[in-house]
């Protein structure tokens, strides 16, 4: 991963009129923090790397300075120049590092945010494009400054509705996407680099600060949390969502375990079901686990950790609120909906739909797990659960959420025109969003009958 710092003046003269640079420089050694120390009483010390950013900041209550480091949701205090000179020492000597005049940007509900604006070499190798564009939220107890905390990924409409009318202006985001992609071509021109990821904020004027340019970004696309909240913050799509959770230590697994008595566990970044497992506890407290086609059973939460744990092993993973789905012969089936968009970013369709049946003993639908293919209709008739329900309306519904979910993700992928969604149907016949996926597989379609979908799919993607 490369970090780049606009202290570069060919860069800096060129977009000065509609974003602005925060004085940076280089730390060679200490003198160069005391220069900006100062001069700006808070400054930051910016990683080169992926090493962790500090916020420091110069307090003079009397006579004698004293000083503050802030670093995450952590603070620590210097009683005087020498005890903040021994500590920096440290880091300076091992790390690179430069330091960076502090402004007060604006917040959202008391949170830090900054725009991400991913640009990427279009196809004709001519022009370099917006491909992806969010806003980052810092959690409350994270400082302000630190670019790699975690935190919530909105749409850039959401955070307008936080934001007051001043900076609401269309021209302030048409500028932020105009100055990424000539900048993107500047650096293209000097590094060879086809890929950028710029972290800009925005101050209490509407001014924009172009804090960093980063060749590695953060994944949105393909990271299951990120897509649930984009999605949640829609307020219909927020209902369709099973409840979901990032599993830090065993206390997240039982907590969704005790309100629903079964759980999924899914790797962030998995597909094809891999990795995926159905966690249960019964009226006893006994516990179950499902992975593949393989039942295990536990006496205590102690014993099932020990296995889970070796399972997990250090990936990142999700805990989810289990959905009944409906069945077909006792066999739990979803459906995979498509959603397309031509090449001139017109209206999202629905382009095809199927149903995929788990195979006896699995939990997942996945063809990949030898699943098999049906199409909605004959799903919905075959299926005990949903025999009474209309199947007009809950098609209806299920387009209707699809659509949704496309239009809003193409807030975030404006350049990005295909969707796979698998939405479940649980014994209810209610509706739930169950994954999305960017690069969905087609081999459902291939396998139907009609291939009238499968041709319309492809006729989307040549368009």
């Amino acid at each position: 991963m490369v970090r780049v710092f606009f202290s570069n003046k060919l860069l800096r003269k060129n977009y000065f009129n509609t974003v602005y640079f925060p004085r940076t420089r280089k730390i060679r050694n200490e003198n160069d923090i005391w220069i900006y120390l100062k001069q700006y009483n808070h400054v930051i010390l910016r990683s080169t790397s992926n090493y962790p950013d500090f916020e420091l900041m110069k307090v003079a209550p009397g006579m004698s300075d004293k000083y503050i480091i802030q670093y995450r949701d952590k603070s620590l205090n210097f009683q005087n120049k020498k005890q903040l000179s021994d500590y920096l020492q440290d880091i300076i000597e091992t790390k690179s590092y430069v330091v960076q005049k502090y402004i007060d940007f604006l917040k959202l509900d008391n949170r830090s945010f900054y725009v991400k604006v991913i640009v990427r070499e279009n196809q004709t190798k001519q022009d370099m494009q917006v491909t992806e564009k969010y806003i980052k939220v810092t959690n409350p107890d994270e400082m302000a400054s630190n670019l790699f905390a975690e935190g919530e990924i909105w749409t850039i409409n959401k955070a307008l509705e936080h934001l007051d009318a001043n900076i609401r202006n269309n021209r302030l985001w048409v500028n932020i996407e105009k100055a990424c992609s000539q900048i993107a071509q500047k650096l293209k021109e000097i590094t060879q680099i086809n890929r950028w990821e710029f972290t800009i904020a925005i101050d209490p004027n509407g001014k924009l600060w172009m804090i960093e340019a980063n060749t590695k970004s953060e994944r949105v696309m393909g990271h299951k949390q990120n897509v649930y909240t984009i999605l949640g913050s829609d307020e219909y799509l927020s209902t369709l969502l099973p409840e979901t959770r990032k599993v830090t230590k065993g206390d997240d697994i039982w907590g969704l375990l005790d309100k629903y008595n079964h759980v999924m566990l899914k790797p962030v970044s998995g597909s094809q079901g891999n990795g995926v497992i159905k966690v249960s506890k019964n009226e006893n407290r006994q516990y179950h686990m499902h992975h593949k086609n393989i039942i295990q059973n536990f006496l205590s939460r102690d014993q099932l950790w020990l296995s889970l744990d070796k399972k997990i092993n250090s990936n990142n993973y999700l805990v989810q609120r289990y959905i009944h789905l409906s069945t077909i012969g006792k066999r739990p089936f979803d459906l995979r909906v498509i959603v397309q968009r031509k090449q001139d970013q017109g209206e999202w369709k629905v382009t095809g739909r199927y149903a995929k049946v788990a195979q006896e003993g699995f939990i997942t639908t996945n063809l990949a797990k030898r699943g098999k293919v049906l199409p909605v209709d004959k799903a919905i008739l075959n299926s005990k659960e949903l025999k009474d329900q209309n199947t007009t309306k809950l098609e209806s519904e299920i387009n209707r959420a699809a659509l949704i979910v496309a239009t809003k993700l193409g807030e975030i992928f404006p350049e990005h025109r295909i969707w796979g969604l698998d939405i479940g149907i649980d014994s209810q016949g209610r509706i739930w969003i169950i994954e999305v996926n960017s690069r969905p597989g087609l081999k459902g379609f291939r396998i139907l009958e009609d291939q009238s979908m499968y041709k319309e799919i492809h006729h989307y993607k040549n368009n």
